[in-house]
């Protein structure tokens, strides 16, 4: 049951850091368009990495098998891996705009 909430945790993190660009035009009235984009890629590696933790102390408490931990840890880095890049890709273009 653990892994669903962690999986889920890095859905959040990947839609965030995928549509992030969507979402800062989404608030441009109410926002500049780069706050909002480093707000979103921020919170998305953080999600990412807060993900990996709380799987690295489930694995140490034996509430996750190591097995599945794995599987997890490496759709996590390379999924995680992708979806920074190119949110980071997105925020110096925009910071490059400026």
């Amino acid at each position: 049951m653990y892994i669903v909430g962690l999986y889920s945790m890095m859905l959040l993190a990947a839609l965030l850091g995928w549509y992030g660009e969507n979402i800062a035009y989404s608030f441009e009235e109410h926002l500049t368009v780069l706050n909002t984009l480093l707000v979103v890629t921020v919170v998305s590696i953080a999600l990412f990495i807060i993900a990996y933790i709380i799987g690295t102390i489930l694995l140490a408490k034996g509430k996750v098998k190591p097995k599945m931990y794995m599987f997890f840890f490496t759709v996590n880095i390379v999924v995680g891996l992708l979806v920074s890049v190119r949110s980071i890709f997105f925020l110096t273009m925009g910071w490059q705009l400026l």
